[in-house]
């Protein structure tokens, strides 16, 4: 059986390249970042150059946490 581990995620707003972006993080390790397209937002995956749009920050931010988890095994 597998334990439960609590794992702290944080969110900081940045600029980057002149334009406000949020960032998220593990720590010291970034899994990514969301910036407004328009009226979407795009997710951009630290590891790589993979981007994907979204309707909402939120589906951003499940798609670099997926992304990262998918990754780590």
């Amino acid at each position: 059986m597998s334990k439960e581990t609590k794992v702290k995620l944080t969110m900081t707003d940045e600029q980057r390249d002149g334009q406000s972006v949020s960032v998220l993080s593990m720590g010291q390790q970034e899994l990514g970042y969301v910036r407004p397209d328009g009226d979407r937002f795009v997710a951009v995956v630290s590891a790589g150059a993979e981007t994907d749009r979204f309707r909402n920050e939120d589906d951003a931010v499940n798609f670099l946490i997926a992304t990262f988890h998918l990754h780590q095994h």
